[in-house]
């Protein structure tokens, strides 16, 4: 069995990206919803950020 150490390292990995996807979205939902001009533009760019990854990684599990 590992040590917590390793326990903490592999709940870091397994969760870095989901938090900062999740955190990219609500960023970006509460631009779009209290801002106009370039809060507009930081919206659209952290709300396509997710639809983005989700298709890199689509097209690379469609090669395998």
């Amino acid at each position: 069995m590992g040590t917590p150490t390793d326990h903490a390292a592999v709940l870091r990995r397994v969760w870095c990206a989901p938090v900062t996807l999740a955190s990219l979205t609500i960023v970006g939902l509460l631009s779009a919803l209290v801002g106009n001009g370039i809060l507009n533009d930081v919206a659209w760019i952290f709300l396509a950020t997710p639809v983005l990854v989700a298709g890199c990684f689509g097209v690379i599990r469609a090669e395998r």
